[in-house]
């Protein structure tokens, strides 16, 4: 395999990702940026992140906003 070469796929291919999250106000940001950076490196790929917040007490919700 040689990986200086794009993947050739024959159709796009849909991610969905499913992040639980609980009082993750200060990795969350962080988190999602390094997921979308490497996510937009294959064009190929169409994707959506779903942060599932489970009532966190901390500002987690309102930096997913």
């Amino acid at each position: 395999m040689n990986h200086d070469q794009p993947i050739q796929l024959p159709e796009p291919i849909s991610i969905t990702l499913v992040i639980p999250c609980y009082n993750e106000e200060f990795h969350i940001e962080h988190t999602l940026r390094q997921i979308t950076s490497h996510l937009l490196e294959y064009p190929a790929f169409s994707f959506q992140i779903l942060v599932l917040d489970d009532c966190s007490t901390d500002s987690s919700l309102a930096i997913l906003k």
